[in-house]
């Protein structure tokens, strides 16, 4: 059957009844079915074969059996011939241009709806106070006013004159701007009967209106100008007893007056208010000599004298300004408004 090579290689059965030569013979007919183990399980290699065992063993074996030559030949794969590999042609490199990058258009964004604010209401404005306790008086100077309040720390004052009664502002207003400074006591000059005066306390800072008062002049808060000296009260001036000085020859006291007062200057002066503590120096005659005393005078220009009738307290009862020229004209050495030089 051609099976030697297997028989070899096939191991032998573990039957002491076959020879060691045999066994691997036995081993492969075992497997093919050609031969059976008897009933106790063993090949029985010892024992005699029956002719009913060789009648099957010959049959099964030529049922196996193959014929040599008989199997076909395999077909054999042909070898692919080996394509040849094809010489490499140098191809320059094509440069292929960088595309510029199209822009991206951004979108306008659309603006948004602004929302409609909701109308707050609108505050509410606080008149402010009024000054408690506050009013003019006449000032020191004819035709003036002036008025005495201490406002409160971190505040100053501020005033305006008009010819018509103020409208109240409100507090936090700004009052720097349609009023000037003012300090308690200072004299207020062109104002007339009837005219009114606006003042505010403010804060020193911003100007904010912190109070006001509207005051209203009458006669008796405006300062009048005192009464004249008369001809009978006065001499004349004459030259004094040092080198640019002069004096006057004669003066009397009118009625209610106890001493002179004078105040002298290059300007014009402040006309005194009536009853007015005068501002000037005692003017006083020499008993020994029966002369007034000297009162220097500005060479070449106008000396500008202001000569007062006063109380014990310097009070004005009457007064006289007077201007003296240097050099003089001829024998009047001063002009007396409504007398001839």
């Amino acid at each position: 059957m051609g099976q030697k090579e297997e028989a070899q290689q096939t191991p032998g059965v573990k039957d002491d009844t076959v020879s060691d030569w045999a066994k691997g013979y036995v081993a492969l007919a075992l497997d093919l079915k050609l031969l059976s183990n008897g009933t106790d399980g063993t090949f029985g290699g010892q024992a005699n074969a029956t002719r009913d065992l060789l009648v099957t063993g010959a049959y099964e074996a030529k049922a196996q059996y193959v014929a040599p030559g008989s199997t076909p030949t395999p077909t054999p794969t042909p070898t692919p011939t080996p394509t040849p590999t094809p010489t490499p042609i140098y191809q320059p490199p094509v440069s292929t241009p960088t595309p510029t990058p199209t822009p991206t258009s951004t979108a306008t964004p659309t603006p948004s709806s602004t929302p409609t604010p909701t109308p707050s209401d609108a505050p509410t404005s606080t008149p402010a106070p009024a000054i408690e306790n506050v009013d003019a008086e006449a000032g020191t100077v004819a035709y003036t006013t002036r008025i005495f309040y201490t406002p409160d720390a971190g505040n100053v004052l501020r005033i305006k004159t008009q010819a018509d009664a103020f409208s109240v502002p409100n507090v936090g207003d700004d009052a720097s701007g349609l009023s000037e400074a003012y300090q308690s006591g200072s004299n207020i000059a062109n104002v007339e009967v009837g005219d009114h005066i606006g003042l505010y306390e403010v804060n020193a800072v911003t100007g904010a209106v912190v109070r006001f008062s509207d005051i209203e002049l009458n006669g008796t808060k405006i300062a009048v100008e005192p009464p004249y000296l008369t001809v009978g009260d006065i001499g004349d001036f004459e030259l004094g007893s040092q080198a640019g000085t002069i004096r006057f020859t004669g003066l009397l006291l009118p009625s209610g007056a106890t001493k002179w007062m004078i105040l002298s200057g290059s300007a014009p002066l402040d006309m005194p208010a009536a009853g007015s503590i005068f501002d000037g120096q005692a003017y006083t005659k020499d008993e020994t000599t029966n002369t007034w005393a000297d009162i220097e005078y500005f060479a070449n220009a106008y000396t500008h004298i202001v000569l007062a009738a006063t109380d014990d307290d310097g009070r004005i009862i009457r007064y006289k300004p007077l201007a003296y020229k240097d050099p003089p004209r001829g024998f009047k050495r001063f002009k007396w408004p409504g007398w001839s030089n």
